[in-house]
């Protein structure tokens, strides 16, 4: 079941590897000491933007690799202590197929790469707990709404549904849960808006029609709850028989759901 905040969280992490991977690239193809500073500069603004973006929260093993703030950064007197910046490459080291920065552009390559690397894996940690904690939350909640139901709470029921649509806003079941809650309500605007939602993830979803339906009929939009049930009828053909028994109770509504 799609999951649009899980999309969204993806499509954001799978940016910013492209940036990474860019950076990185630009470090490892520096051919000489002013082109690594730039490349390192760029990777330093990249990182401390992107953790202040997100709260500062990303760390590293090593307390060196640290700003002020907690945020992953390219610390220089560790990659290379006490090192004095190389001479720019000359003509006659380019001819003799070696380079003086050399050295220090592969170092520096090997250790920033290690450093996004520890970056990455925990920010991709970091989501598969939030997701889980989510998961286990949207589930609890859930069930405490199912409960509530039961016993004709519908109030709690309608707090404990919304709740775990806002842990679990691709869950489609949690949808119609809360649309039969609005329908016992007699809150019928409601009842269609939360199936309209739960049919953008699923199609197919019978209960979102019958109950879409039977509020059409409520509100007096027969036309409209026709036209939802015969929608119905083409997305879910093998319950025709139920479909059919809506339809010809549209104009002396007795059926209960």
């Amino acid at each position: 079941m799609a999951d649009k905040a899980e999309r969204e969280d993806l499509d954001d992490f799978l940016s910013r590897v492209n940036q990474v991977e860019g950076l990185v690239r630009d470090i490892a193809t520096s051919r000489d000491q002013d082109s690594i500073t730039s490349a390192l500069q760029n990777a330093d603004e990249y990182l401390t933007k992107d953790g202040r973006a997100r709260g500062g929260s990303t760390s590293s093993s090593s307390s060196s690799d640290k700003d002020s703030n907690g945020v992953v950064g390219f610390n220089r007197t560790v990659i290379n202590p006490g090192v004095t910046p190389n001479p720019p490459i000359t003509n006659s080291s380019v001819s003799n197929g070696t380079s003086s920065s050399s050295p220090l552009a592969n170092q520096s390559f090997n250790s920033e790469h290690e450093a996004f690397c520890r970056a990455l894996e925990e920010d991709a940690q970091e989501r598969a707990e939030r997701r889980e904690k989510r998961l286990q939350l949207g589930k609890v909640l859930k069930c405490q709404g199912n409960e509530a139901f039961r016993d004709e709470q519908y109030q709690k029921a309608l707090t404990c549904y919304s709740d775990a649509i806002e842990q679990l806003p691709g869950d489609t079941t949690l949808y119609t849960n809360r649309a039969l809650v609005y329908l016992k309500l007699e809150r019928y605007d409601d009842v269609i808006k939360d199936c309209d939602a739960a049919l953008k993830f699923n199609d197919k979803c019978l209960k979102a029609y019958l109950y879409k339906g039977k509020s059409f009929v409520n509100i007096g939009r027969n036309n409209e709850a026709r036209d939802c049930f015969q929608t119905a009828l083409l997305k879910v053909p093998d319950k025709e028989s139920i479909i059919k028994s809506y339809i010809k109770n549209i104009e002396n509504w007795d059926c209960d759901l």
